[in-house]
């Protein structure tokens, strides 16, 4: 529901590229400047494939995956929201496809049956948002130095909104796995996109230890699950040039 706030973010993963199923950046020539008329090219392509597979599209998740940073996303109108950077997460990919069709249509029809309840739902997902931004734009002031209590606010505004996202359908067994998983180890952890499967982000906080990542990490891929790490507000589209090996395969 567009007149609702959303908070959308980039990552850049570290996880570059995959060469015969392993992670490799050394397969990669230089690095060169993707231009503005590049990029517009490669979002409007972007949004076509949105349109293929969602039907009615926001434009918001090719924009960011293309532009980059964070943006926030309220009654059609994008504003993007700068270095709000400082904040590590965890990505994991369940392995369930889903349809993000049917997913809308499924709270379409939960909104049919009691509209008022799922108003109210959409609304705090809303206020969510915004308390996440505003407490992104506290940390941002002190430059995501000496945020306990804030970091603390953003775990809970991610559990509160999981709760309120699965209570409009849109959760899946496998997401309610990796979050139990990732729970486990004191991550907080919330469902991306559509839900019903896809991927999963838990934040990873300054505060949180190593160790503790990497064994949430361990027990999901022992569990079948594909994890990657990667830092909120990334730069968006990048490109470089092929190597000679790469050339010659």
């Amino acid at each position: 529901n567009n007149q609702h706030e959303i908070l959308k973010l980039s990552g850049n993963i570290n996880y570059s590229c995959m060469i015969n199923g392993n992670p490799s950046t050394e397969k990669f020539g230089s690095e060169f400047d993707v231009t503005t008329e590049e990029k517009k090219l490669i979002c409007s392509w972007a949004f076509m494939s949105e349109k293929i597979m969602h039907g009615t599209p926001s434009g918001i998740d090719n924009s960011v995956a293309t532009y980059g940073g964070v943006v926030t996303f309220c009654s059609g109108s994008m504003t993007p929201q700068s270095d709000l950077v400082g904040l590590d997460i965890l990505l994991t990919n369940t392995c369930v496809a889903r349809n993000t069709r049917q997913l809308v249509a499924t709270v379409r029809e939960r909104y049919d049956m009691f509209p008022k309840v799922v108003e109210q739902i959409l609304e705090a997902v809303g206020k969510i948002s915004l308390s996440a931004l505003n407490t992104f734009e506290a940390c941002r002031v002190k430059q995501f130095s000496d945020c306990i209590e804030e970091f603390s606010r953003l775990e809970s505004l991610v559990d509160m909104n999981q709760g309120l996202l699965a209570s409009l359908g849109v959760s899946h067994p496998s997401l309610e796995k990796v979050i139990q998983i990732t729970a486990d180890h004191g991550l907080h952890t919330k469902l991306t996109g559509a839900g019903g499967g896809g991927v999963a982000f838990s934040l990873v906080t300054p505060g949180t230890e190593k160790i503790k990542v990497d064994q949430a990490k361990f027990e999901l891929e022992q569990a079948g699950f594909k994890c990657y790490t990667a830092n909120i507000g990334g730069a968006g589209v990048r490109a470089w040039t092929r190597s000679e090996e790469l050339h010659s395969v």
